[in-house]
């Protein structure tokens, strides 16, 4: 990328979905979920959605407890906000192939993959790894612009994430949201002590 960080691109996207939804009063928290496309880590797709308390009490009764049911993506509502990457977006796609090309200098052909599919893998959880510390810094970014405004006038976290949860993740998450943002319950949650 030329003019701009990954990290801007990503902030920038975000800042003008939040800002854009018309969200539900009851929203508390958004989610910024990386995954990949046919699990190919050249094509990355990171969604941004949201959940409600509304939608928390709808399944407390089916997840294995109250945490469970706040923090796991799985039980969210699955709303797209907005998503970089993939099929749906094929110029974010863009941006992000040629950012891991030219910034980060990591890629891979299907040639590549046939002839070392070790180091293709390893080449893939790279690509991921970094993607996933550009969507962090990017939530970073948003808070520090205070466009994680929610429909109360007040900030909300914004959950990066996989689709699993561990320590890894709620590092993350305490890094780049503001301190007391996110509950300790979450971090519980991460950690399986909840």
């Amino acid at each position: 990328m030329s003019d701009q960080s990954i990290e801007h691109y990503i902030a920038g996207r975000v800042e003008q979905s939040i800002r854009a939804s018309a969200l539900a009063s009851d929203v508390y928290a958004f989610s910024l979920w990386l995954h990949h496309e046919d699990d190919d880590p050249r094509r990355p797709v990171l969604w941004l959605g949201s959940n409600t308390e509304t939608r928390v009490e709808s399944v407390v009764d089916a997840a294995s407890s109250p945490e469970e049911a706040r923090w796991n993506f799985a039980f969210w509502q699955q709303d797209t906000l907005m998503e970089i990457g993939g099929d749906n977006d094929p110029d974010g796609a863009g941006v992000v192939e040629a950012w891991f090309k030219h910034d980060v200098g990591l890629w891979f052909t299907d040639e590549d993959e046939a002839a070392d599919f070790d180091r293709a893998t390893e080449l893939g959880q790279e690509m991921h790894e970094a993607l996933f510390r550009g969507a962090a810094d990017a939530v970073a970014l948003v808070h520090g612009s205070d466009s994680s405004v929610g429909p109360k006038g007040k900030p909300l976290p914004i959950i990066v994430h996989e689709l699993e949860y561990f320590d890894e993740i709620a590092i993350a998450n305490e890094r780049v949201n503001p301190s007391g943002l996110l509950p300790s319950g979450f971090f519980a949650w991460c950690r399986g002590e909840a």
